[in-house]
């Protein structure tokens, strides 16, 4: 095929100038940062909470459940994937260095998780890498669709552990005998288990303190989206809620980003860490 010459003409300034202005959008620079930006992208995609409202999303039986579902289901006090993993551990690697320090083979932990989620316990019980079955514990914690802690209950939390001697006794213990039963046995079980790894730190170099900084962020909730979330759901009532989530997604969507400043989630981090760490501590007075 033959194409014949392609003849330019000059465009002259007049041309340019002739052109509307308002066809061509001028975008100023960002003045976001680049972590403001991919922050605003997440906050700005619809909650796990407003996925579940709408059915789009179901969550797993186990793993990104909440303990009163998995409780209600298994009819227990205590999730069976907890009293087991604990159990495995205590078995077979109470002496194994930087336990729950040192992360497992990411591809196996989800293995389990998938076997666990399918109500298949055999192949987790076989494992013997203790740090798989370690990792896989501390996703169980992350992924809770509720905190062991209640986030409604972690201003009281942390006002109590500023205080001091047997002020500071009173009010933990009494803010954990106001946990849901769940939250309690479940607690209960995690911390007899915690000391007892604790006891073996001459050989897994795991003391309470270290453990602490490890589960405290897990057992609380450290998501400033999902301590609102958790919030509102507290708040609204079943008629209205997808609405309220709805509507506080096109807030999110429309309102300018508040980065958290970072010295304040280390602050809260290292609180979590505290008030674990207190009562690790108590209780091991107890046992």
């Amino acid at each position: 095929m033959c194409v014949g010459p392609i003849i330019l003409t000059s465009i002259s300034d007049d041309h340019f100038s002739s052109v509307d202005n308002n066809a061509v959008e001028v975008v100023p620079p960002a003045k976001a940062t680049i972590i403001e930006r991919l922050l605003r992208f997440f906050r700005s995609r619809p909650s796990m909470e407003s996925l579940r409202e709408r059915g789009i999303y179901k969550p797993e039986p186990v793993f990104g459940s909440t303990l009163s579902e998995i409780c209600f289901r298994e009819k227990s006090l205590v999730p069976k994937f907890i009293t087991e993993v604990t159990t495995l551990i205590e078995q077979k690697g109470l002496d194994c260095d930087g336990l729950y320090r040192v992360n497992g083979n990411l591809s196996s932990v989800q293995k389990i998780r998938c076997q666990i989620d399918q109500d298949n316990y055999e192949p987790m019980r076989r494992e013997e890498d203790i740090h798989v079955l370690s990792g896989a514990l501390k996703l169980f914690l992350r992924e809770l669709q509720e905190p062991i802690f209640p986030a409604t209950m972690h201003k009281e939390f942390t006002s109590a552990i500023r205080d001091s001697g047997s002020k500071k006794f009173k009010c933990i213990d009494d803010l954990l005998n106001k946990l849901p039963q769940v939250n309690k046995q479940t607690l209960r079980v995690l911390i007899l288990h915690l000391n007892k790894v604790a006891t073996h730190s001459g050989k897994n170099r795991m003391q309470i303190h270290n453990l602490a900084i490890i589960f405290g962020p897990s057992m609380f909730c450290s998501d400033e989206r999902n301590f609102k979330t958790t919030q509102d759901k507290g708040k609204s009532n079943n008629i209205g809620k997808r609405k309220t989530v709805d509507k506080r997604q096109e807030e999110v969507q429309n309102q300018p980003l508040i980065v958290e400043p970072t010295q304040n989630l280390a602050f809260r981090m290292i609180t979590y860490g505290q008030i674990l760490e207190f009562i690790l501590t108590e209780a091991e007075r107890d046992y």
